[in-house]
């Protein structure tokens, strides 16, 4: 750790890069343990508040500015208001939200997200992008583990695989369609959960 030798210092920084990316898979692993035998954990919340919550953290993480985000949120409800599991939710938002950005540029794809309620039983979210889109070769496997196309340098493939896994575990659906060089659009179908008996509003 105190050798001045630039071999010797070239080595250790690809260890710690090797030992960082490990760790990255292990937490992600550990979120996927959680997604799938975790108690649901049902309440009532602001899905605009939890939006621009996740947007912000995206953005942060890679240090650019939210400010100059082109997100469009529309809520096509009276209310605004989701009954669902609000833990696992941030996740899929927030795997989608950076999925987008990730493949695409930060300051100039557009991003819309749609929010209803379809009817009494059933929400669907849109998330509507303008990026550089998918291949149809390639649209099945972008949900498989460690799956990251022609980007080998962002995170271990996980996010859109994980983001399958919690809608698989709040029971809704989750599509897909894409164009290349005209973007992608994500479906995610969800049920109205059961109101609890000490429903905690947040």
């Amino acid at each position: 750790m105190t050798s001045k030798d630039k071999e010797i210092q070239s080595y250790f920084g690809l260890i710690e890069k090797s030992v960082q990316k490990l760790e990255h898979i292990f937490n992600d692993f550990k979120e996927v343990s959680f997604i799938l035998h975790g108690e649901l954990n049902i309440t009532t919340f602001d899905i605009k508040e939890l939006i621009e919550e996740v947007s912000i953290s995206v953005f942060r993480k890679r240090n650019k500015d939210i400010n100059k985000a082109l997100i469009d949120v529309e809520v096509l409800t009276d209310s605004q208001y989701m009954t669902s599991d609000r833990a696992l939710l941030k996740r899929l938002v927030y795997q989608i939200i950076e999925n987008v950005f990730e493949h695409n540029n930060y300051y100039d794809t557009e991003l819309k997200i749609t929010f209803e309620k379809e009817n009494s039983s059933h929400y669907r979210m849109y998330f509507k992008d303008n990026g550089i889109g998918i291949p149809e070769n390639l649209q099945k496997k972008v949900f498989e583990v460690f799956f990251k196309g022609k980007r080998s340098d962002i995170n271990v493939g996980m996010g859109l695989y994980m983001a399958k896994k919690v809608v698989s575990r709040l029971g809704g659906e989750l599509n897909l369609k894409s164009e290349i060089e005209t973007g992608t659009t994500i479906e995610v179908i969800l049920p109205v959960r059961q109101l609890a008996e000490n429903l905690n509003y947040n």
